[in-house]
């Protein structure tokens, strides 16, 4: 029987940054499972505090850091530089169209989360269709293709860490794409998927330019 993931087993504890899990132990429907110590999404790290940095790269060996938030918000407030890391900032969504978005969450996760939550629920932002409009954006599918060659690109002995400003809608969206890869979860997003381009692999394989041999590596690379 598959161990029940829970936001406890996947958490990193970390005490600086919320919202800060691990993907590992998630079981493909092949029962194969994602290795430790090679997965991580969370918030921004602004407020990384040094136990988090070295819990994440003593503990977590990571090696490679993916920033999905715009050139705004990274100006607003730019990650921590950790020893042996590597940075990269890679757009999904567009910064004039998503601006209320963007803006929304970021008072969400700064101290303003009823005025933001009123305020995405107005603008129609916060809805079940969030992680669509990911996914059908230009800009998104050229980000989650830069996105797919960096994980290609990661260090066998390292992890990787990918965040937006809240961990959750570009985050998450990001780890739905990896899903897509290793068989995994999010269950309204790849409906979606299946309707529009007959299988997440094929939404992978068309729009974001992954080869089968591409996935096939990423299989390797993050399943045991």
């Amino acid at each position: 029987m598959n161990e029940e993931r829970t936001m406890e087993t996947q958490s990193l504890y970390l005490t600086g940054v919320s919202n800060a899990r691990t993907l590992a132990g998630y079981r493909t429907q092949d029962g194969r499972a994602i290795r430790p110590h090679k997965l991580l999404r969370t918030r921004m790290l602004v407020k990384a505090t040094p136990q988090d940095m070295d819990i994440l790269v003593n503990q977590e060996h990571l090696g490679m850091i993916i920033d999905l938030r715009t050139e705004t918000e990274v100006k607003a407030g730019k990650d921590p530089i950790m020893d042996g890391v590597s940075w990269y900032n890679i757009h999904v969504s567009d910064e004039q169209l998503d601006k209320g978005a963007n803006d929304a969450m970021t008072r969400m996760y700064e101290g303003d989360p009823i005025n933001a939550l009123i305020e995405m629920v107005r603008q129609g932002i916060m809805n079940e269709d969030t992680y669509i409009r990911f996914v059908q954006s230009e800009v998104s599918q050229k980000g989650f293709a830069q996105f797919f060659r960096q994980l290609r690109a990661l260090p066998e002995d390292k992890s990787v860490l990918w965040h937006c400003t809240g961990g959750k809608d570009r985050a998450g969206t990001a780890a739905v794409a990896i899903a897509g890869v290793i068989g995994a979860w999010m269950r309204r997003m790849i409906q979606y998927l299946k309707e529009e381009y007959g299988s997440v692999v094929h939404y992978i394989e068309e729009v974001l330019h992954a080869s089968k041999q591409d996935m096939e590596t990423l299989q390797k690379m993050y399943l045991q």
